[in-house]
């Protein structure tokens, strides 16, 4: 009985001849339409998203009007500011002004600053970004090295799961098809 290093081998070079003489690889147009069905799923998730978020900001407790104005405002600048916000028209229209505004980045003021809610994100993005990659590297550098003995015919397929199938860093053979 052969040992599982060997089996591993032998599987792997079958995979890498059938790979090599398969006339039937990934065409540029086989991949694009992959791509496109893959960026048009997105459409309905990023929707459901919004709607969420919409529905579960109006569900906070409070009148974000009463809020801006303060204690001491008088019921006429509290329904000023409430039109100003646009609290005053019907929901379904709210939405989609909320839909409108979040395409073009108006994603309003802050109440705590009052400036622009983008420029407060772009301004904390590099550390944002800074401290995922770092987290990301760490979590490789530890993560891979920690899941499997380096003699395992198994490491190669586990440092390969998280490469989509088309990728370059993709193992020939897996046993994840």
């Amino acid at each position: 009985m052969k040992n599982s290093s060997a089996i591993f081998a032998t599987r792997a070079k079958r995979a890498v001849n059938l790979c090599l003489n398969n006339n039937e690889l990934i065409s540029k147009s086989h991949m694009l339409n992959y791509v496109l069905k893959r960026l048009l799923s997105t459409i309905p998730v990023l929707i459901g998203i919004s709607l969420l978020l919409f529905f579960m900001l109006r569900m906070l407790p409070g009148d974000p009007a009463q809020v801006l104005a303060g204690q001491m405002a008088t019921p006429e600048e509290i329904e000023n500011i409430r039109h100003q916000l646009g609290l005053d028209r019907p929901i379904y229209i709210q939405y989609i002004s909320f839909l409108g505004r979040l395409a073009k980045f108006d994603l309003g003021r802050s109440a705590r600053t009052q400036n622009p809610v983008i420029e407060e994100i772009w301004a904390r993005l590099p550390n944002t970004m800074l401290l995922a990659v770092i987290a990301i590297a760490l979590a490789c550098l530890f993560g891979i090295p920690a899941s499997f003995p380096p003699s395992s015919p198994t490491a190669g397929s586990i440092i390969s799961c998280p490469f989509p199938p088309f990728s370059a860093f993709r193992c020939p053979y897996s046993g994840w098809g």
